[in-house]
């Protein structure tokens, strides 16, 4: 498997296993963010085997199935050497009890329940999963500075975040626009951004 370099993150496979499907069916806060019919042996048959194939790059979030992509990953990691895979996992569409998902608390609940459901004391790439950053992005410094903690205590190797799409320059220079949050994020220069469909 051809590999590239990330920044922040070393050699990684050309090719990543995206886990959203996996997580099978789930709702958050009344939306559904997940798949019918997954079947759990089957999707772990399909974690191994892409680690076969030489893919070392598993990318998941907190919301896919609420934990269980994260754990069907973590089934993966009891077999192979953690050290040469790398581990992506998202934070901000759960909100739990807080009053929304990037408050620093929140994002630390989701943070320590992910290294359970993954069976790992660190991730190589945390990021933020939505730009959904609330009125007037109130939780956007927050998220960044807590994810940075994160990062400075060694916790993380880098930090990400899902892409807005390719207008938001122009939506950062706006400040009137309505998307300047996600915009605004983007600006932030994270060592990796993942692109949108």
């Amino acid at each position: 498997m051809e590999k590239r370099y990330v920044p922040g993150l070393g050699h990684v496979s050309a090719i990543g296993a995206g886990c959203w499907t996996i997580g099978g069916l789930a709702t958050n806060d009344g939306v559904p963010v997940g798949w019918t019919g997954v079947d759990e042996d089957e999707a772990y048959s399909a974690l191994v085997r892409a680690h076969d194939l030489g893919i070392t790059l598993y990318d998941t979030a907190d919301a896919y199935g609420l934990g269980q992509s994260e754990r069907l990953v973590g089934r993966l990691l009891t077999t192979a050497n953690r050290d040469r895979l790398t581990v992506s996992s998202k934070v901000g569409h759960i909100r739990g009890n807080a009053a929304h998902p990037y408050e620093r608390g929140q994002i630390l609940r989701q943070f320590d329940a992910t290294l359970d459901n993954l069976g790992t004391d660190y991730l190589d790439l945390y990021s933020l999963h939505s730009s959904d950053f609330g009125p007037d992005h109130r939780y956007l410094g927050e998220a960044a500075k807590t994810l940075r903690e994160l990062r400075d205590q060694g916790l993380i190797k880098a930090i990400g975040m899902r892409a807005p799409h390719d207008f938001c320059l122009a939506w950062a220079e706006d400040v009137s626009h309505p998307r300047r949050a996600e915009a605004s994020a983007f600006m932030l220069r994270f060592a990796v951004v993942q692109p949108t469909c």
